[in-house]
């Protein structure tokens, strides 16, 4: 079997996700300013700017997507957080 590291850990010999593009890179970036400026803000970014006033906890949900997408795109950088953090996002982003 090869090295941990090197494989997702069942054995099948398939590399872990790990950062392999530029766009991804990108992509990480643009999700960690995202959620800097949300926690500068205090209020949603524009991609959640339809969140109407009246939600219950409408500035704690702010913060709450804000750090999602901070570490969300911090944990896109490493392999060993990638998928996690992925799977964050896409659970996030809908």
């Amino acid at each position: 079997m090869q090295q941990a590291d090197r494989t997702n850990g069942i054995g099948t010999g398939t590399r872990a996700t790990s950062v392999a593009s530029p766009g991804h890179v990108f992509f990480a970036a643009t999700m960690v300013g995202v959620g800097i400026i949300g926690l500068i803000q205090g209020d949603f970014t524009p991609e959640w700017a339809g969140v109407p006033k009246s939600v219950p906890a409408h500035q704690v949900l702010a913060y709450v997507c804000a750090l999602v997408s901070l570490v969300s795109g911090i944990g896109l950088l490493w392999r060993r957080t990638a998928g996690l953090a992925s799977r964050l996002e896409g659970v996030h982003g809908r």
